[in-house]
């Protein structure tokens, strides 16, 4: 998940960003109390239904929407798959054997391929980074589709008019209480931004490799990954190549909250923390990070000053439910925060939608 959710006054979970409030207490459950389940999911293919009924290929990524429905990104079937709470799993847009691979249009004609990230508004808006298509999709509440961005060419990197502007194989994107959206141009290697009057412009990187921080185009990266926001407008980068988590100000000054752009496993504050494949990044209420430890198999817990410890998995990909080191994952993706005790993850070589319940 790449983005903040925030509970409503109706107990609905609203999918907008939210700052964490500064009277609230952290609580840091151990990894002996979170208990990982299975909603939906677990072998490959395509077919809607009921819990593990339903199939998906690679899911990359979830969301919440307001009322709690999930929305998916299932990048091998190029489609957007929708659960209810009772795990119903149903296609919102896309077709996963249609032979002609990008259409705008009604939500049952519109064709994408290979879709990465997602992010949901609090009206129900869907924003999605359609990778191979190099171009941002939104999906209106109605279940229209149309593009947001990219004229479908890869491997420029122009700002510009959304016309004009070129990406290179977009994994994420994240949606601001304005409506300006973020975006990780993971192969230009660059954080990108689209205003509301229509202007692509680069936040941070200057479309080299490297792992520098700094202000806007002085920092760099090496393919981002996932996004998330925080209310005050902080931008959260998992900077995948770089093993690292990276922090942007609104103003585009970089830091490194923690990773030392090494791969490896530990647990630690800052730099001395290691991951290996950082691939999706979520917020909570009261500020906790969660990070989706791709080549670990694991769930990472990260908080503001940088500590990171370990919720679940035990670095051997398999499909076990259980407890903490218990649980078991194959390379996780994406990762949602449904308010501040669960989180869903997109187990994303096992086919599955997972639950984690931090009690």
């Amino acid at each position: 998940m790449k983005h903040l959710l925030a509970p409503s006054l109706a107990l609905l979970w609203c999918a907008t960003a939210c700052q964490p409030d500064e009277n609230m207490t952290l609580r840091t459950p151990d990894a002996a109390s979170v208990l990982v389940t299975t909603v939906a999911g677990g072998e490959e293919g395509y077919r809607d239904g009921t819990g593990t009924d339903a199939q998906f290929n690679h899911p990359m990524d979830v969301a919440v929407g307001h009322d709690g429905t999930l929305y998916m990104a299932d990048a091998w079937n190029h489609s957007v798959r929708k659960i209810a709470a009772d795990g119903r799993v149903s296609t919102l847009a896309g077709q996963w054997d249609a032979a002609e691979r990008f259409a705008d249009g009604p939500a049952a004609a519109a064709r994408f391929n290979n879709l990465m990230g997602l992010d949901v508004t609090a009206d129900g808006t869907l924003y999605v980074a359609d990778l191979l298509n190099n171009r941002v999709r939104r999906i209106s509440p109605a279940g229209e589709v149309r593009t947001i961005a990219g004229d479908g060419s890869q491997g420029e990197w122009v700002d510009g008019p959304v016309a004009d502007a070129k990406f290179n194989l977009i994994f994420d994107v994240a949606v601001a209480n304005d409506g300006t959206l973020y975006i990780a141009d993971t192969y230009n290697h660059c954080i990108r931004k689209i205003t509301s009057d229509g202007l692509v412009s680069t936040l941070a990187g200057n479309g080299q490799t490297g792992f520098a921080d700094g202000t806007g185009q002085a920092a760099t990266f090496n393919q981002p990954v996932s996004l998330c926001l925080a209310q005050d407008g902080t931008l959260y980068v998992a900077d995948g190549g770089n093993h690292s988590l990276r922090k942007i100000t609104p103003d585009g000054e970089v830091s490194t909250l923690a990773g030392s752009g090494d791969a490896g496993f530990a647990d630690g504050t800052g730099a001395e923390a290691l991951f290996n494949g950082p691939s999706g990044i979520a917020i909570s209420p009261e500020g906790m990070l969660y990070v989706t430890d791709f080549a670990n198999h694991r769930i990472r817990r990260v908080t503001p000053d940088g500590t990171v410890s370990t919720l679940a998995g035990n670095g051997t990909p398999g499909t076990t439910d259980g407890t903490g080191d218990e649980a078991q994952f194959n390379q996780p993706e994406g990762i949602a925060a449904a308010g501040n005790d669960v989180l869903y993850v997109t187990d994303t070589y096992n086919n599955r939608l997972r639950k984690l319940s931090l009690r």
